[in-house]
Formats: structure tokens, sequence, C-alpha cells
């Protein structure tokens, strides 16, 4: 995913002159920056280029009010006054919200075959439990700010600025001073205080470009690449086993209030409410449905690889 002002150039080390002039879920985490006002209704859109679970099905009361939504591999979840639904696959019990799940949740996360909420700084979780990713630990239990479901695990931010970790491949990352966290089906990236992005890898840490002092507000983790946006509305996309910022169409990196970014696609929600995706094999432009070409207020993107399937509220 690549440059702000330069689209077709690569960098392998941003400058904060570049980021200034230059892409979590999302599986990926869609935080937002300053923007255009929006009459935000919390309705809530499902574009699938798959439908055989379902996925473009969203139950009918989030024709208003959702305030978080989460895209799983095939299915999804999203948080209306305070309880999950759920819609898609379900063949590990992934749609199927608890009673624990359906008041106070205040944030959820989607993986592939489980799910998680966040209830009063705690973890509920429930679905597929193969290497444990629905196994909350104690230190999941209180004083957790955010929540991210990768393919078969599962993380929590902490109000502290450390991040827990279950499921498959997540020895205990020694990351502290984290404000964002995103994960995709095998890629944990963090976002931390000073501006730097982590990422974690099945017990190894990954390269990630230099943004040390730079006002990166936003990050998204796919599955080969991964996206970040900065406090002033620019976005930049990055291959996740080098250093190095992929180039993008040239409107795709600016005037951006929210990211996606799944397995093969990216996306970005921009200042006048329209949603851009590309094709990250081919920078091919895939035009929205009607309904996303104006007023979305953001959009996660799952980490099916290969479909597009996003989900938007409006």
């Amino acid at each position: 995913m690549g440059g702000f002002g330069l689209p077709r150039t690569r960098f392998t080390r941003l400058t904060r002159r570049a980021v200034l002039t230059m892409t979590g879920a999302v599986l990926a985490s869609a935080l937002l920056a300053p923007g255009v006002a929006h009459a935000y209704t919390g309705y809530t859109v499902s574009w699938a280029g798959d439908n055989t679970y379902g996925q473009a099905n969203v139950p009918s009361t989030l024709a208003s009010g959702a305030t978080d939504i989460s895209a799983g591999f095939s299915h999804a979840l999203a948080v209306k006054n305070g309880g999950v639904l759920a819609w898609g696959r379900n063949d590990s019990g992934q749609s199927t919200v608890p009673a624990t799940a359906t008041t106070g949740v205040t944030k959820v996360a989607a993986g592939t075959g489980h799910s998680l909420a966040l209830k009063n700084g705690g973890v509920i979780a429930w679905g597929n439990n193969t290497t444990g990713e629905a196994t909350v630990p104690a230190a999941a239990t209180s004083g957790v700010v955010g929540i991210a479901a990768g393919g078969q695990f599962s993380a929590a931010l902490k109000s502290d600025g450390t991040v827990v970790t279950w499921g498959q491949g997540t020895t205990q990352p020694s990351a502290g001073n984290v404000k964002a966290i995103s994960a995709s089906q095998y890629h944990l990236v963090m976002l931390k205080n000073d501006g730097s992005v982590v990422d974690w890898l099945y017990n190894a840490w990954k390269p990630v470009p230099n943004t040390v002092g730079l006002p990166i507000t936003a990050i998204g983790a796919g599955w080969l690449s991964h996206i970040a946006m900065s406090a002033d509305g620019h976005a930049f996309v990055w291959d996740a086993s080098t250093t190095t910022i992929r180039s993008m169409p040239a409107t795709f990196g600016v005037n951006v209030r929210a990211v996606a970014i799944g397995a093969t696609y990216a996306a970005v929600t921009h200042t006048n409410g329209g949603l851009e995706v590309v094709r990250l094999n081919d920078l091919y432009s895939v035009t929205p449905p009607t309904v996303l070409q104006s007023g979305v207020d953001r959009a996660v993107m799952s980490s099916d690889n290969a479909n597009v399937w996003i989900v938007a509220v409006k």
C-alpha cells in the first residue's frame, strides 16, 4: 500500500514529510480522522462478493443504531443498544451470541471461527476454540480497552498499554505503551504511543516502516499488507514482509477518515463519505455499490482471501 502525493514512489523509510504528503477488520481497526460531518444513524450495509454463508444478510434491526462493527472470515458482528448482533457463517457457533453479550457491550471483534466482545472492561469469547482462542485468560477479564480477533488467536489491549494474547502462536509479545491493536489471519499489528508500529507474526517480530514521531492514529492488519492513517487524514499501505510502502492510486491516501484492509483488498473511507476500494495485486479500483459511494461513516473489511467483503455504517 504506497506514497501519499507521489503515488508511484516507493519509500523504504517513512519521513514526516512523506507521510504528511502521502492505508485493523477488519479484521482491521477503523479509527476516525477529523473530517466532514455525517448524519450518522448507525445504518449497517454489507457488500459481499460471496454470500454462501449469508454474509450480505444484515439483520433488519441494524437499519439504524449500530455503534461498532467487525467482519471476520465469513461472519460479522455489530453492537446495537449494548447487545451483539451476528450474521453469516455459524459452523463453530461464532454467530450464536451468548446471553452475556446481549447487554453492556461496547466493542466487538470477529475472527475466522470465533468472536469477541468487550463488556465492562472484560473480554467475552465464543465460537471455535481449537487452539484456545475462545478461552479468555484472567488478565483479559478486567482493564481491557481494545480487542482484536485473528485467525485462531485473540488479543486484548489493556488500559496500561500492555497487550494480552491467547490462542494459536501467541507467546506473549513484550510490547508496552500500545494504544491500538489490529489482527488479521496471522498478524497482530500494534500502534504505540510514540507513533511507532510493531507487527507480531506467530512468535516473531516482523519488519515495519519507521513511523516514530509521526501522527499515526489508526492501523489495520492484513494478510500480506497492512494499512495506517495519520491524524490529518493521510493513509499508506506497506508490505507485511518488508518495510516497502506500496504504490497506490493517487486518490487513495488523501482526505481519509477511516481505513480497512483484508487479504487481497484495501479500503479507505474519505472525508466526503465515499468509499474507495483497491485490489492489491494489480491496483484495480473496485467500484462500490451506490449505497457506499456517499454518506459512509466507517467501514471494516473481511479477511476472506478470495472475495471482497465490506461491512460499513452510515
